[in-house]
């Protein structure tokens, strides 16, 4: 009998300055369902250090935090170890400067009517996206051999 695997869960990080917007979005994540939050984070210093040690699939992201934003969040991460980001925000005016970041979705915080549409494009992009950065690491391992 030929069954069909399960399909992993989204491995994903949580970035928000706002205590109580966390935990709304890890609870409709929950409820959407197929997301495993591994971690939280409130600062973009303490996203990075989720990022390193956790090496999520993705990253659902506010944009304006104390000390640095979103953007610069992206910015500061390794490209080779950069998850999928999910911008999750106040603010409409970002929107084109996400994309350009090649962020995988935008959502408005207060509609999230969207996000299960987010997080099943996020699950879709997901092993290509791991594929992508394990072809980057190689690609860069061998240019340090031949260095």
């Amino acid at each position: 009998m030929n069954r069909a695997q399960p399909q992993a869960a989204l491995r994903a990080v949580v970035v928000d300055d706002e205590v109580p917007a966390r935990l709304r979005l890890r609870s409709l994540l929950e409820v959407v369902g197929g997301v495993d939050v591994v971690a939280e984070a409130g600062s973009v210093d303490a996203a990075l250090q989720a990022v390193e040690g956790e090496s999520p699939d993705a990253a659902f992201l506010d944009i304006e935090m104390p000390r640095a934003n979103g953007f610069q969040f992206l910015e500061r991460l390794d490209p080779t170890h950069r998850p999928l980001v999910v911008f999750v925000t106040a603010h409409e005016e970002y929107a084109r400067r996400a994309f350009e970041v090649d962020a995988a979705d935008y959502l408005l915080k207060h509609n999230l009517a969207r996000l299960a549409p987010a997080v099943e494009h996020a699950v879709a992009g997901a092993r290509m996206h791991r594929a992508r950065l394990a072809a980057d690491r190689e690609l860069q391992a061998s240019r340090r051999r031949l260095s």
